[in-house]
């Protein structure tokens, strides 16, 4: 079944900023640190809330709550209710809101009759049914002489009568990091409960839009801009209508427990004298990474030819740089400020016998290749954009989300999430890593494959740890 037809629209509203807000308009430039993520218009991300209450106290204390909590929030985060200005011909992207033109934001709401408790587990769900709770974005909304104006973040709020109440984010990644939207979702929240915006002051909450603090001495704004013309044309040939997936998608939990034997089986395998970096972000990648080869080639009904052990695998993640500029930006800093890293390894040494240790070190090498660069976080930015150039989709595995971020303490008045889902990762080879709902120092690990193949990865992952 299509995803869109699993739920029933309640109401679709247009959220705008209160009147009394100080901007009527607002205009930011595209960074180069924005511009690789210029032709990701999908990150998509969705959060599941225990809500044993009826429909009717929904649709009567919780719609107007969250609308009026949202157009708050909004006065403190203007970019999100305006548009990408990407233009036809000659010129730079901008982001652009404006009170004159109308400019708002797209409020969702909806019933499904979906089993609830089935979406927020943990064990293999059909990938499909979570984007019948994500909002649909159109690539633009219009197109002027110049430019096409190009939406920016849409929210979908699902109940499940008696259940619970899902809310789905989608959003253009080249307004902000993965760390901006949680802030913005944490600040909603925090307004919705409290039922004002005056504590958002006393937080990290208010966000910086000052464009100033990103230096570029090194021209890299032009140097990124034409590299992504080709890749830009690409990706504008493409549809934006409701996903159909066959993947299942399964959430696998690393305890602490489990994350120190996983650090205990590295030091063993290093040996006196050998230098790796053992955190919990490097073992989780490594072991992943190798048991994704593995299930790989576990679905092979043939012995894989003799020259795929000298291909070169590849795993990508990024690293929050916001203090690692120089000057460093500040931790509100609104936008994109991440910096890509690539590790990479010959197949054959990671499904080998010390596979783990190979992958871990290599993480932790392109870890202090980028992030621990003594001439700084951006020494070899020109080389960002080309160095991923060519490698094909079925040698990579990259990583949507991060621990770090506090994913789980976006309440609304409700309690805790209780399932966080990044399912941004149904449309590439991508994991989700966040922190533990249940573990202090854990970390779960959200996968979309193939049956087949998931069921061949439960087993190498289990009969590992």
């Amino acid at each position: 079944m299509d995803p869109i037809q699993k739920v029933k629209v309640l109401q679709k509203c247009q959220i705008s900023p209160p009147p009394d807000t100080k901007d009527e308009e607002l205009t930011l430039p595209i960074t180069f640190l924005d511009i690789p993520w210029l032709h990701l218009y999908k990150m998509q991300s969705l959060l599941l809330y225990d809500f044993p209450h009826p429909k009717t106290h929904f649709l009567d204390t919780i719609i107007p709550n969250l609308k009026s909590s949202l157009s708050l929030t909004l006065k403190h985060y203007l970019p999100l209710a305006g548009n990408l200005l990407m233009p036809i011909k000659t010129g730079k992207p901008k982001l652009h809101y404006s009170l004159a033109d109308g400019d708002t934001f797209p409020l969702i709401f909806s019933e499904s009759a979906q089993d609830f408790i089935s979406l927020k587990g943990h064990q293999p769900r059909n990938s499909n049914d979570l984007h019948a709770l994500l909002p649909v974005m159109p690539r633009n909304v219009r197109t002027t002489s110049d430019c096409k104006v190009i939406p920016l973040m849409a929210v979908q709020v699902t109940v499940f009568p008696s259940h619970g109440i899902a809310i789905g984010l989608t959003t253009h990644h080249c307004v902000a990091d993965a760390k901006s939207i949680v802030d913005f979702m944490n600040a909603w929240a925090s307004v919705n409960k409290l039922g004002t915006d005056e504590e958002l002051s006393y937080t990290n909450l208010i966000p910086s839009f000052d464009r100033s603090i990103i230096h570029d001495p090194c021209g890299l704004e032009d140097t990124f801009w034409n590299q992504m013309q080709d890749v830009l044309e690409l990706f504008s040939r493409f549809g934006s209508g409701p996903p159909q997936f066959n993947k299942v998608r399964v959430t696998f939990v690393l305890t602490p427990v489990d994350i120190q034997r996983l650090k205990n089986k590295v030091l063993n395998l290093r040996g006196l004298g050998q230098q790796t970096r053992v955190t919990t972000f490097t073992v989780t990648c490594g072991y992943v990474w190798t048991c994704m080869l593995k299930s790989k080639d576990a679905m092979l009904e043939e012995v894989p030819p003799q020259n795929d052990e000298n291909e070169i695998e590849y795993f990508s993640f990024t690293a929050n740089c916001r203090a690692l500029l120089r000057p460093p930006a500040p931790a509100n800093y609104f936008g994109n400020c991440i910096a890509p890293c690539l590790a990479k390894a010959r197949h054959g040494e990671l499904i080998g016998s010390e596979g783990f240790l190979v992958a871990t070190a290599a993480v932790g090498e392109a870890i202090d290749k980028r992030v621990n660069n003594k001439e700084g976080v951006l020494a070899d930015a020109k080389t960002w954009l080309t160095e991923s150039k060519g490698i094909l989709s079925e040698r990579l595995l990259g990583v949507s989300g991060s621990p770090r971020f506090d994913s789980y303490g976006v309440d609304f008045g409700w309690g805790k999430p209780e399932k966080y889902e990044i399912t941004s990762i149904d449309y590439a080879g991508l994991m989700s890593l966040i922190k533990s709902r249940e573990f202090e120092g854990g970390v779960e690990v959200g996968l979309s494959l193939p049956k087949i193949q998931m069921n061949a990865f439960a087993r190498i992952f289990e009969e590992g740890l």
